[in-house]
């Protein structure tokens, strides 16, 4: 009996022992293998190190400083931001439908798409697995939400989406995008760097108030996004910090960035040293004067860029001799282009001969503009040399205070002028005169027939389209149609180019726009001005959009 007892006590201890050590063991692995949850606090909540949802960098490789006399953003808030300085800290911290890769746009939290025959309505299947700093899951959901509440707040970017109908949640990860017309535009709107970015629905509602119920306050300055860098300090006109999320999608392997310091510096001057010293490793928008020299330095790497930015010589048409078409394009064939470009821009940009920038998608290079020739100037005022005979005709050429390139551009005007009446015999005199930006808009759009005759405006796109160059200038009702020109002909193919129902239709009509444009001649095309950006050597990986002129896809850089 007792030997019975000694057996059945032994087999308990050894089955006892077996059983813990297996459940210890499985405990074990657990620790180890088990992957981290997703934090469910928001990006400004405090964690212990252990749930900390950003990765540290461990060396100054893995930081990356830029310098930006822009570096202070008016808001932070996607659907407000409207100036570089938030887009260049938005582009990281958010995320949109599409994107562009280089020159293509590509999808991003949408893997497809597709539009209707009538050009009406957008499908787009949506990314799974993705999660938004707040841990919340993104979803079709969150897409409905945030056109919606971009469209309510209606500032920023909601101007390109307001022909948005409707949006319909036809499954988790599946949505329609309704137009009240179509839009051959619509992706490269979604696309553009101040585009449709999608916030965490759970986010903007926690902090949204009675008075505040869409959250801006709060997302001055703080972020809802679900793209690879978290805000973490914003110290208002010193710097920015952003930090590496841990659970973006993408993932982090490989090399990375895993923090972006942004630091305001005011002058160039300034940046450059901060430069070559390796205090910074960019130096955002170098001013000409400063390309050479940094291109002779091994420390650093300089790149000029063909950027979408262009100038504009506008001819109020509501002014004579300005209302006569042969005396714009007179002045227009007297314009060196190519000799502003060598003086005024040192040689970093190009002469503009159409009404959108050369390396515009969509922009038909066999339609050009007028080009230097002074023959045909004296044999356009000759057309109209009886009703300029015997006047002294005085012209401003209105420039923005401060814009070094724009008064240039009008000094030079002045002796290209000159010039032209020592062989034409007429009196035209050009006036350079300063104005600040908002008096000369004023001026110009409201009160035309006391606004000078010759006004500059430069121009860089909301979107990669040429129409958005075209409406806005030179239709007779847009925001900037500073030449006052009514022509119907224009007017009628401008509204049905917006109301293209395919793209073959639609680029029938750009071309007779950019035809008819040349052919008005509502304003001379100066130049195209190239993007000038310095790196430190070791900077690798990025690719240039001149969609996104001062801001960087840091995700994919790395520091060698």
């Amino acid at each position: 009996m007792l030997s019975t007892i000694l057996i059945i006590l032994v087999i308990v201890i050894i089955v006892g022992g077996i059983t813990y050590w297996l459940s210890s063991r499985h405990v074990s692995q657990l620790k180890t293998t088990q992957k981290p949850k997703t934090p469910s606090k928001s990006a400004s909540s405090s964690t212990s190190v252990s749930q900390s949802p950003f990765i540290n960098p461990t060396g100054p490789n893995q930081i990356l400083i830029i310098g930006a006399a822009d570096m202070e953003p008016d808001t932070l808030d996607p659907a407000i931001c409207y100036s570089s300085s938030c887009m260049r800290v938005i582009r990281l911290t958010y995320e949109k439908l599409v994107d562009y890769n280089g020159s293509k746009i590509v999808g991003d939290l949408a893997v497809k798409w597709e539009v209707s025959k009538n050009g009406t309505v957008w499908t787009f299947w949506l990314r799974r697995g993705v999660r938004f700093h707040d841990g919340t899951p993104f979803n079709a959901t969150a897409v409905k939400f945030s056109i919606e509440r971009l469209l309510a707040i209606d500032k920023g970017p909601a101007w390109m989406f307001e022909d948005i109908e409707k949006v319909v949640i036809v499954g988790p990860y599946e949505v329609k995008i309704i137009l009240k017309h179509p839009d051959p535009a619509f992706l490269e709107k979604l696309a553009a760097a101040w585009g449709l970015y999608i916030v965490s629905p759970s986010c903007v509602k926690a902090h949204a108030t009675k008075d505040d119920p869409w959250a801006t306050k709060w997302l001055y300055n703080h972020d809802c996004g679900s793209g690879p860098y978290i805000l973490v300090k914003w110290l208002h006109h010193q710097y920015i910090i952003l930090k590496a999320w841990r659970y973006y999608w993408r993932g982090w392997s490989g090399k990375h960035i895993y923090e972006v310091i942004i630091k305001e510096i005011l002058s160039p001057e300034t940046q450059k040293m901060e430069l070559l010293s390796g205090e910074i490793d960019i130096m955002n928008d170098v001013p000409p004067r400063y390309y050479y020299d940094l291109k002779n330095n091994p420390q650093v790497v300089v790149k000029a860029y063909p950027s979408y930015n262009e100038l504009y010589l506008f001819f109020n048409t509501m002014k004579f001799p300005c209302n006569l078409r042969q005396f714009r394009l007179a002045i227009a064939y007297a314009i060196n282009r190519s000799e502003i470009v060598k003086v005024v821009l040192l040689g970093l940009g190009r002469p503009a001969y159409y009404p959108a920038p050369s390396t515009m998608p969509k922009v038909f290079h066999n339609i050009t503009g007028p080009r230097y020739n002074i023959e045909k100037a004296i044999k356009l005022l000759d057309e109209v040399k009886s009703e300029l005979e015997g006047k002294v005709i005085k012209l401003q050429c209105a420039y923005v205070t401060g814009d070094t390139v724009e008064e240039r551009v009008c000094e030079m005007l002045q002796a290209f002028i000159q010039k032209l009446d020592k062989l034409t015999g007429l009196k035209i005199q050009i006036v350079p005169t300063p104005y600040t930006w908002d008096t000369l808009y004023d001026l110009v759009m409201n009160h035309p027939k006391q606004a000078p005759a010759l006004v500059m405006l430069w121009w860089w796109p909301d979107y990669a389209d040429p129409l958005d160059y075209y409406y806005p200038m030179f239709s007779s009702n847009g925001s900037y149609a500073f030449s006052h020109l009514k022509d119907p002909v224009l007017d009628h193919l401008l509204k049905e180019a917006y109301n293209a129902a395919n793209s073959l239709t639609y680029m029938k009509l750009l071309k007779k726009i950019q035809e008819r444009i040349i052919y008005d001649c509502p304003a001379a095309f100066i130049l195209e001005q190239d993007y000038i950006v310095a790196f430190r050597r070791n900077v690798r990986g990025y690719v240039y959009n001149p969609l996104f002129i001062g801001s960087y896809n840091v995700y994919t850089m790395w520091k060698s």
